[in-house]
Order: structure tokens, then sequence, then C-alpha cells
């Protein structure tokens, strides 16, 4: 008989669940930013039983999603990059008079990361050359 788990044993226990809650998974991941594990509560919703391939996904997407926490990103090198990628543009006009504008897209993982990578270049950057 395959056994039942209970639901605060975490996100890999949560996640062996049945096949059709993967959005609600995703959904609860992504809301549930004061908990650790950034799962918790996805458990109640276990009510199939625990298989072995449905447990090695569950620790398997916990792991990829436990990889992102804590990574800091430097913000002074973004900055650096998107002057460095101007001076370059500039050059191009120089010998191209009729190069358009460019856009610089960054990605970053989270809000508080994007708020504070925004906030920097808003104070740096010229806001006649560039909009943040």
């Amino acid at each position: 008989k395959t056994p039942r788990f209970r639901t605060f044993l975490g996100p890999a226990f949560a996640a062996a669940g049945n096949v059709k809650d993967e959005k609600d998974f995703k959904r609860q991941v992504a809301q549930q930013e004061n908990h650790p594990d950034q799962v918790a509560g996805y458990g109640q919703y276990l009510s199939q039983p625990m298989t072995k391939e449905r447990l090695a996904d569950g620790c398997y997407k916990h792991d990829v999603l436990q990889q992102g926490r804590g990574t800091a990103f430097d913000v002074p090198i973004i900055d650096a990059l998107i002057l460095f990628l101007d001076e370059e543009h500039k050059k191009q006009e120089r010998s191209s008079p009729g190069l358009q504008p460019g856009a610089i897209l960054v990605f970053l993982p989270g809000w508080g990361d994007i708020d504070r990578a925004k906030r920097r270049l808003r104070d740096s950057l010229d806001s006649r050359r560039f909009l943040v």
C-alpha cells in the first residue's frame, strides 16, 4: 500500500499530488513568499497516493526553486554594462547618422531585485537618454 503524507511535510511531498494540480502548485509557489520553502499550503490538495515518480519530480522541483534563493545581483555591474552599451551605441551613431535608438531589457527574478535595480538606474542614468 502506498503511504499518504500529511500536509505539513513540505513541497517535495506536496508536489506528489495529482498531475492536474501542476498549475495550482506553481500558483502556490508564486504566492507563498513568507514561508521559507515558498510552497506551504500546497499539501492540502494532496489527495492521491504518493508515488516514487511524483516524489522524485517534487524533490527536483523544490531543489530548482531553492537554487535561486539568496542569489545577490550586483546592480552596479548592470549599471556599468548599460553605460558601456550606450557608449558603443554612440560610437556607431557617429559612423551611421541614421541609426535608431535601441532598448535594453534586463531580467531579474524578484520584485525586490527589480525595484532595487530600477531605483539605482534612475538615480545614475541620464533621464534625457534613458527611460527606466
